[in-house]
């Protein structure tokens, strides 16, 4: 794990990604062992993850999975990232047809901040 993470943050999403891996329901003792971590570390971490309803808990096989509230809480992301390559597609073409400069900047209060530019084929000349 990377300097500066905290641990249970990123055992959470090494559990999340475990699961992605497997696509199915993993009792603790797996995750433990898979991972590397103490089993009462992987219960406490599933435990907590239950709480907040985002696994949920097979009491008879004592295995969890990832619950329909986890999975809605990031529905809103591909249709973000629809929406900007949407936008970066525009602006590609954009610079394309005209072959000037094209930019797509972000207004940050007072600043506005340039997130994607195109450069122009054309020379620019300044005289003073």
């Amino acid at each position: 794990m990377s300097d500066g993470v905290i641990k249970s943050v990123g055992r959470i999403f090494e559990i999340l990604e475990f699961f992605d891996q497997e696509r199915r329901p993993l009792a603790a003792k797996e995750i433990s062992k898979e991972l590397g971590y103490p089993l009462m570390s992987a219960h406490q971490l599933l435990k907590s993850m239950y709480q907040l309803g985002y696994v949920d808990f097979d009491a008879p096989n004592w295995t969890y999975m990832p619950s329909k509230s986890f999975t809605s809480i990031l529905d809103w992301v591909p249709d973000i990232i629809e929406r900007e390559t949407s936008i970066l597609d525009f602006a590609n073409a954009l610079n394309r047809e005209t072959q000037e400069t094209v930019n797509i900047s972000k207004r940050i209060g007072t600043q506005v901040r340039i997130i994607h530019g195109l450069e122009s084929v054309h020379l620019v000349g300044v005289s003073v």
